[in-house]
């Protein structure tokens, strides 16, 4: 089911509104999407916990316990690494800037609390994040004489519980409103959302199915800016990202990738889901953002290839081990520690000059 809210005025504590009122400066939102992701997961990376009640097994690690016995005799606690979260996709459409002038805090606001809803009702599968442009420099009419404007997509996708078709037409963006009552918070998340989009003049979308997951768009639209108006801002320390970037696909263009470990013969339906989006997100970042071109894998790969992706697993932990040479692999994995520790014999010959 789908449901979407226009602009409009809305009734939920106007106070609120201060956020979206603040001042609109220059902005690049592939940093400002990269960072609150950063900060989400760290926030959902660690959990508190019953000292007592600590699940010891290799999926929890201390990180912080009390030096002395609380007073009282009430539980000591601790936070505890949490290794259960979801993978987080993130695909950004290559364009030559993501510039834009904005509220950078409501943006901001509207990207945490969705993407921290999505962790929080998702225990298996995955989290897609989306950022893309659904009409450049198509305006309604309503818009123009606004030149430059373009309409900036973001999409949080994920295959969590998902919610019932009444509460999506009734309650989901009601302030202290919660499907199941039970859960943590105050149910004034997707309200302060709305809220923020509609001040932006912007629409929020919603597709969802009960046990399968949900999707939000967010469309807003949002004045191109430049880089002389970034570096003009007050307080703003600009880094060299852009030429970085540009150095490394001058080496990159024309080079041929092959990809292993991303099409398994066989899984559960959603595991193969999850690596159909981390393949065409990686595939997309490979071609169009670094100009290089796909190249199916094969025994052949070190003649045919200039670099190879390998997605530890499983079914490629044997294959990694043997890969050492001259040309360039890049392996990904959740946890970088399992590969040093298993495979540091592969690892030092990749680093031996």
């Amino acid at each position: 089911m789908e449901t979407s809210q226009e602009p409009g005025v809305s009734n939920f504590d106007q106070n609120s509104e201060g956020i979206a009122k603040g001042e609109k400066v220059v902005i690049d939102l592939t940093g400002l999407v990269e960072e609150v992701i950063q900060v989400v997961v760290a926030g959902y990376g660690f959990k508190p916990t019953n000292f007592e009640t600590l699940n010891k097994e290799a999926n929890e690690v201390h990180w912080k316990t009390l030096s002395r016995d609380p007073p009282n005799g009430s539980l000591k606690r601790t936070l505890t690494l949490n290794k259960d979260i979801v993978p987080i996709v993130l695909d950004i459409e290559e364009r030559g800037s993501w510039l834009y002038r904005t509220q950078s805090a409501a943006f901001r606001r509207i990207l945490m609390n969705l993407l921290g809803n999505a962790l929080k009702y998702t225990n298996h599968g995955f989290v897609h994040v989306k950022l893309s442009i659904q009409q450049p420099n198509q305006l309604t009419p309503l818009d123009q004489g606004n030149e430059g404007v373009d309409l900036v997509s973001l999409t949080v996708e994920d295959t969590g519980k998902g919610m019932k078709p009444e509460f999506l037409s009734e309650g989901l963006f009601a302030a202290f409103s919660q499907e199941d009552h039970l859960s943590p918070g105050t149910g004034l998340g997707m309200a302060i959302v709305n809220l923020l989009v509609k001040s932006l003049g912007g629409t929020i979308t919603v597709q969802s199915r009960l046990g399968e997951g949900t999707k939000f768009t967010v469309t807003l639209p949002l004045q191109c800016g430049n880089l002389e108006e970034v570096r003009s801002t007050p307080g703003l320390v600009i880094t060299p990202k852009i030429s970085t970037f540009d150095e490394t696909r001058a080496k990159t263009i024309g080079k041929r990738v092959s990809m292993l470990g991303f099409h398994p013969p066989s899984g559960d339906k959603l595991q193969l889901r999850k690596l159909e989006v981390m393949s065409k997100s990686l595939q997309g970042y490979l071609e169009n953002w670094f100009g290089m071109t796909i190249v199916p894998y094969s025994n052949k790969w070190r003649t045919e290839s200039d670099l190879l992706v390998v997605r530890y697993s499983a079914e490629t932990s044997t294959i990694v081990q043997t890969l050492a040479g001259n040309n360039p692999v890049l392996v990904l994995h959740a946890d970088s520690s399992k590969i040093i520790s298993s495979t540091s014999a592969w690892v030092k010959s990749l680093s031996t000059p």
